[in-house]
C-alpha cells in the first residue's frame, strides 16, 4: 500500500479524503490479489501485469471534460494487445487530485 500512497503523491492516509480511502483501497485489491487468469490465441499468450491491473481498474480525470479522452485511451490501449482487445470494467475518479474526488463513474464499455 506505501507504494500505491507514493504513487498518488501521498504520505499517509491522513492526509486523504473517505472517497479517497475507497478508491486507494479499490486500487491496492489487484496488489492484494494478483491477476491470474490467462487468455491465449492460437500459440499467443497474455496475460495482465499486477501493474496493468492497478492502472486500469481507477482512472483519474481532473475535469469532467477529461472523462471522454481518459475512456477513449483505454479502448486504444486494449486495441493495441495482441491477445485480450476486450476493455475490463473500470472507474474513472474526477476531481483536481486523487485526494480531493469530486465524482465517481463506473465505466462499462462505452457507458458511463
Amino acid at each position: 500500500m506505501n507504494n500505491l500512497l507514493v504513487s498518488w503523491g501521498l504520505d499517509s492516509l491522513k492526509q486523504i479524503f473517505a472517497d479517497s480511502k475507497v478508491a486507494l483501497q479499490i486500487a491496492s485489491l489487484p496488489r492484494i490479489f494478483p491477476p491470474k487468469g490467462r487468455s491465449r490465441l492460437g500459440k499467443e499468450h497474455w496475460k495482465y501485469t499486477t501493474n496493468e491491473s492497478v492502472e486500469g481498474i481507477i482512472i483519474h480525470a481532473t475535469a469532467p471534460g477529461d472523462i471522454e479522452t481518459k475512456i477513449q485511451t483505454q479502448i486504444d490501449k486494449a486495441a493495441r494487445r495482441k491477445v485480450h482487445r476486450e476493455v475490463q470494467h473500470y472507474l474513472i475518479v474526477e476531481g483536481p487530485q486523487l485526494t480531493d474526488i469530486r465524482n465517481t463513474y463506473v465505466v462499462i464499455d462505452k457507458i458511463h
